[in-house]
């Protein structure tokens, strides 16, 4: 188990870019080097659509809207 740190210590990093470019790589080397957990934003919300929760639909709502803009 990762000591805790104090809120005003902590962190929280996100990678994005396109395929194949080494985010899990880096994410998976920062979250050993440093003793964090790595959270998979995709994994994340399968989880909650898989159980039929609500903030798993307005994700990936918001998630369609911002790919539409781009």
């Amino acid at each position: 188990m990762p000591p805790a740190l104090k809120e005003e210590k902590r962190l929280n990093v996100i990678l994005v870019g396109p395929d194949s470019c080494g985010r899990t790589t880096a994410a998976n080397y920062l979250a050993q080097e440093h003793q964090r957990a790595l959270i998979n934003v995709d994994k994340l919300i399968d989880f909650w659509q898989k159980r039929g929760h609500a903030l798993g639909d307005e994700a990936t709502k918001y998630l369609e809207e911002q790919d539409l803009k781009l």
